[in-house]
């Protein structure tokens, strides 16, 4: 499911009305009398729409075979086939519930499925009608001059027809001449980053369920700050975590605008998106028009990006905020003299409960925390790698200065979380040491045995596992942004920027 939802994330929607237009244009061009001046024409063209429609059918039976099995298994198992995030009812209260739930996800998955469906053919049902063209554009140019009855004024005309056939089909099937080499990085390294954010959202949605229970638990932890000193530790984290936030948007924001600074100045858009309504290039007020739509979608999409590459960072630095107060409760430990044996053994009880609520939240991040980093950093390379070719070849002043922001922003949204993990690692080893050097030496057999098992499972160190692959730590994401130097050494032995040039 996970590889349909990808692909469809390639293509965006403004792209596909403009296909489906030029299509439609194509469809009417094969009607005219002009263009299909014979049967074996129109047989041609009638034998690729149907193709189109088989394959069309193919794709759909297989898409709606698994969508109906994966419905028929989570029906069988007394579950929803997805475990969708629901917050309007429970399906565990029963069967109606249940049946309510597995209905609305398949409704859901279906128009879903609907969506992939489209986007996974367009390109094969397109490509089939366009070899279906030019099969019928080879058969006019190999009777071009073959009848001896034509003047020389009729057979140029034939040709002029070829001419303007092949013209329509290389106008429908590409258009790339309206990018420069540089201007084409900066939406590819664009589209790149959207990509992987389009995905992470996507997961998101699966697991919402985890940060409203995290968030829970984080309230309890709360609950548990006795002293006005863990209460500053807490307000300080929070307060950091809303700086963290502003820095963000500060640096998503300051490269938005100068990416549009880069495209008034240059008289064109930012990012060239389509527009389906009007033509930028008729006039000064539909650019501003094209340039203010494009800024308001972009900020729309900044915001969303700035939300997925902050949470993990925020969340993190908040539990780091309590492994602190958590130290301070350890250290703390049978220093009153004046409290009873049972009141410290209470107290470390307490500090194993607070322990438990921070591995807690953990393991309810974790996945959602890995498959997130993960996205990132399969793109980081990529897109660095792009951005630096952009730099370094192909951009002027001003996009130079937005395409070196917009390095800046990917290198923040996996650095600093990688940062957060190596010293989440830390804290667990002082956890452990904390123990070890705390007054338990003329303690009870019951606080000794308690504190033994208790230091045995601090000792674990908290870690993040990107896909189930290799550990969330600066030495990977250092390992992974190295491929960004790849992609350069590739482009220059392979001398492609001159090329492009």
């Amino acid at each position: 499911m996970l590889s349909l939802i990808i692909d469809s994330k390639s293509f965006t929607s403004g792209e596909f009305l403009s296909v489906l237009q030029n299509c439609s244009n194509l469809f009417g061009a094969s009607l005219k009398n002009e263009r299909l001046r014979s049967d074996s024409d129109r047989r041609r063209i009638q034998k690729a729409v149907a193709d189109s429609n088989c394959i069309f059918l193919v794709y759909g039976k297989l898409y709606l075979g698994y969508t109906v099995s994966d419905f028929v298994a989570g029906v069988a198992n007394s579950q929803p086939p997805w475990q969708m995030f629901n917050p309007l009812f429970d399906w565990r209260k029963g069967m109606l519930s249940l049946w309510s739930q597995s209905f609305l996800e398949f409704m859901a998955i279906f128009l879903m499925a609907s969506v992939i469906l489209i986007i996974d053919t367009y390109p094969i049902m397109f490509l089939n009608i366009f070899r279906a063209h030019l099969d019928v554009l080879k058969n006019h140019i190999q009777s071009l001059r073959t009848d001896p009855l034509k003047t020389e004024a009729e057979n140029y005309d034939e040709l002029v027809n070829c001419i303007s056939y092949q013209k329509l089909i290389l106008h429908l099937i590409l258009d790339s001449k309206n990018f420069t080499p540089g201007e084409f990085l900066g939406v590819l390294q664009m589209c790149s980053n959207l990509f992987g954010t389009s995905l992470k959202n996507i997961f998101m949605f699966f697991y919402l369920t985890r940060l409203h229970e995290t968030r829970s638990i984080l309230d309890t932890l709360d609950e548990r700050l006795h002293s006005n000193s863990d209460r500053r530790k807490i307000h300080k984290a929070v307060a950091d975590s809303n700086y963290i936030f502003m820095v963000y948007f500060n640096l998503y924001l300051g490269y938005t605008i100068s990416d549009v600074i880069a495209g008034v100045v240059n008289n064109q858009p930012p990012w060239l998106a389509y527009n389906p309504f009007f033509d930028w290039r008729s006039g000064k007020d539909t650019l501003w028009m094209q340039i203010i739509l494009e800024f308001s979608a972009m900020i729309l999409t900044a915001s969303i990006i700035l939300i997925m590459d902050t949470y993990t960072i925020l969340f993190l630095y908040i539990f780091r905020a309590h492994m602190d107060v958590l130290k301070d409760h350890i250290r703390s430990l049978r220093t009153d003299p004046l409290k009873k044996e049972a009141e410290s053994y209470d107290e470390l009880v307490g500090c194993i409960t607070y322990h438990k609520s921070i591995l807690r939240c953990c393991e309810l991040l974790r996945p959602v925390m890995s498959f997130t980093i993960f996205i990132q950093f399969l793109l980081i390379g990529i897109v660095l790698g792009f951005t630096l070719i952009n730099i370094l070849y192909f951009s002027g002043l001003l996009r130079g200065l937005s395409s070196v922001m917009f390095f800046a922003n990917v290198l923040i949204q996996t650095f600093p979380f990688c940062y957060l993990c190596d010293l989440l690692v830390d804290d667990c080893a002082d956890l452990a040491n904390l123990l070890a050097q705390s007054n338990w030496i003329d303690a009870g057999k019951k606080y000794k045995s308690t504190l033994k098992i208790f230091m045995q499972h601090v000792q674990k160190p908290i870690i993040f596992i990107a896909g189930g692959l290799f550990p969330i730590s600066l030495n990977s994401n250092i390992k992974v942004a190295k491929f960004a130097f790849s992609v350069m050494t590739i482009v220059q032995q392979m001398d492609l920027a001159a090329r492009f040039k």
